[in-house]
């Protein structure tokens, strides 16, 4: 590699200077409607997926904290300046989950494909809709299938990953070791792609998992909403 032997220094950083103050922050995803309009349409949502486990005269009413759990998703969902990820991190039984697929209900409702500049259909992991929730586990395994739905999690622009921290953080393809979930997670990061994750692991216990330098880019990348309440399992 050869260096240039004239170069204007002052020059470029003028330039890159003058980059730095007209620059925009990326577009961020987000849905055009009233936090409160979202905000019943995921709780109809939530309880669709609730039902789909138990007599509805089982059901019983949000609590004030699920409440206002699903609020926050809301306020984040209609944001255009919010970071780009969102965790769901807390007790086990706690709705997790159940929220989590109650937000892909509501974007693949509300949200059309993208098309590419010939028209076509951008790719999504599942073809069909616009965010699929996949399991972390199952990041690992599409991660060694040859035919597997990996590099489409890698550059996807939705993406939602139920129980994270359950996964074996390491994996082998051919005798090489890999840590497909931390790459994924990384690159999505790089991106600044909408990522969704839910899982029970606190912020020390991702940083013993992953290291710290997953656990820094989480503090940039997401929002995060504790989910404290007692579980629902009981």
């Amino acid at each position: 590699m050869e260096i240039k032997r004239t170069f204007d220094i002052a020059a470029e950083i003028i330039k890159a200077t003058n980059r730095n103050e007209t620059a925009q922050p990326p577009a961020r995803f987000h849905l055009p409607f009233s936090v409160e309009q979202v905000f019943n349409l995921l709780g109809a949502y939530y309880k669709a997926e609730v039902l789909k486990r138990i007599k509805a005269e089982n059901y019983v009413a949000l609590s004030d904290v699920m409440k206002a759990n699903i609020k926050d998703v809301a306020t984040w969902l209609c944001d255009p300046n919010k970071r780009p990820g969102l965790l769901l991190f807390g007790n086990v039984g706690t709705g997790k989950t159940t929220l989590l697929y109650a937000i892909a209900s509501v974007i693949n409702r509300a949200v059309e494909r993208e098309r590419d500049e010939d028209n076509r259909f951008k790719e999504t992991l599942d073809g069909y809709n616009t965010i699929s929730v996949i399991k972390a586990k199952r990041v690992i395994s599409e991660s060694t299938n040859p035919q597997g739905r990996y590099n489409i999690m890698l550059s996807t622009s939705l993406l939602a990953i139920d129980e994270l921290g359950v996964e074996p953080t390491e994996s082998k393809i051919y005798g090489n070791v890999s840590e497909p979930l931390i790459d994924l997670l990384c690159e999505r990061y790089d991106r600044q792609l909408c990522t969704i994750i839910s899982t029970n692991m606190g912020a020390q216990e991702i940083t013993e998992r992953y290291g710290r330098r997953v656990s820094d880019r989480f503090n940039e990348m997401f929002a995060t909403i504790p989910f404290t309440a007692e579980s629902y399992r009981v």
